[in-house]
């Protein structure tokens, strides 16, 4: 941890965020953010966030629960606590995730980082101000924002290495996700439901998806399909009103694969796309590329913040 006496709120980062959790991809990418803002030389704290009736709250700990022990976070040093993060407010650069309505730390440098649509997952949107930063994780969750970062949650522990092929496997799942917010979900015959909670850890999920034929999923812009297409399960969208095929063609990785499912009766079936195995070969070359690119990506973007704010930097 830096010493304190050579700490420059000007150019210190707050990122808040809710407690490390990995069934959120949101959440992992403002922790991932702050791990690379760490390695890259910069000053950047955590402040946790917790939903209440009245709102959301935000504190500092040092709870290791709250966090992932992989990733970097500058600690706020104890003989400056609160005082500090308050002259960070003042002078530094604060992130909010758009699930933030207005601006309810008073901060004067706002970052609005876009990890969905505007108002999609809370019902009402973020109040964003002409003066703030408006950064969007794609392209198709804000418009015109001033950038754009963006890459895929991906562990190395995704993938088809020692998989059978999708046509010998006998394992098929239904996954709700954020569907439940445009579609009367309900499981698909023959396939168990994947809920958000289960399995606990990624090796499991990454171990049943290798073991998947089909991954029936009414959440179509969600990281569980990504992780479904690294191990070789098929993906089938069951609902277009969250973002509809054209959008789903429009972002940064390119069309993403998947078919598209009717019923006869109750049992499901699918719609031939012959073009399936070459679109995900573009696509996961797409995904690598975003991911080796992060870095420097990252880079570009905290070094347009601060000049979009007039500070210092690093």
């Amino acid at each position: 941890m830096p010493n304190s006496t050579a700490l420059d709120p000007s150019k210190t980062i707050l990122i808040c965020t809710p407690p490390y959790r990995n069934s959120s991809a949101g959440i992992v990418i403002l922790h991932e953010l702050c791990d690379s803002l760490v390695r890259l030389g910069y000053v950047a704290h955590i402040i946790l966030m917790g939903a209440y009736d009245s709102g959301w709250e935000f504190h500092l700990t040092e709870d290791p629960k709250s966090f992932n022990s992989d990733l970097l976070k500058v600690l706020v040093p104890p003989d400056l606590g609160e005082k500090w993060v308050m002259e960070v407010l003042d002078k530094g650069i604060t992130i909010y995730p758009e699930i933030i309505i207005g601006n309810p730390l008073n901060a004067r440098h706002v970052v609005r980082y876009f990890l969905n649509g505007d108002g999609v997952i809370v019902g009402k949107k973020s109040e964003y101000l002409p003066g703030d930063f408006c950064l969007a994780f794609s392209k198709i969750f804000f418009e015109k924002p001033h950038a754009i970062l963006t890459k895929p949650i991906r562990s190395p522990l995704f993938n088809e290495v020692n998989a059978k092929p999708s046509h010998e496997r006998g394992l098929n799942l239904t996954y709700f996700g954020k569907g439940t917010k445009y579609a009367s979900c309900f499981r698909i015959e023959g396939s168990i439901v994947l809920p958000p909670e289960w399995p606990k850890s990624k090796s499991e999920l990454a171990l049943l998806l290798q073991n998947t034929q089909y991954l029936y999923s009414w959440d179509n812009v969600s990281s569980v399909n990504i992780d479904a297409i690294y191990c070789g399960a098929k993906v089938v969208l069951m609902q277009f009103i969250q973002a509809d095929e054209e959008k789903l063609k429009q972002g940064e990785f390119g069309p993403i694969p998947f078919f598209k499912g009717y019923f006869e009766g109750s049992s499901i079936k699918l719609l031939g796309n012959p073009n399936y195995e070459e679109t995900r070969n573009r696509f996961m070359q797409n995904l690598n590329n975003y991911e080796m690119e992060w870095m420097s990506n990252v880079n570009l973007t905290i070094r347009s913040i601060f000049n979009h704010f007039g500070l210092p930097q690093n």
